[in-house]
């Protein structure tokens, strides 16, 4: 290997690496962290409301979690198949 070859990997080690810890010299807003971390482990996009309606809703992408619990009635009406019992095989 040409010592220019090592010489330029180093520095570009040397460039990346100083570039990573500079990710961290300043803190995040707790708002913001807690924005992050609810969008990261519901598997939402984090974005404004006009960005999530023109680009996510047209998409049929769910942009905010469910409401939690058990669908309600009508809810399970509409995905269920009546004749699913009747039908024979």
């Amino acid at each position: 290997m040409a010592v220019g070859a090592v010489a330029a990997r180093t520095a570009t080690t040397a460039a990346r690496s100083a570039a990573y810890v500079g990710l961290f010299e300043y803190a995040l807003e707790p708002s913001l962290l807690d924005s992050i971390r609810k969008a990261t482990n519901g598997g939402y996009p984090l974005g404004s409301e006009s960005f999530k309606s023109a680009v996510l809703t047209p998409l049929g992408r769910k942009v905010e979690p469910a409401r939690p619990g058990r669908p309600g009635k009508e809810a399970r009406k509409s995905g269920s198949d009546p004749d699913f019992l009747t039908t024979e095989v």
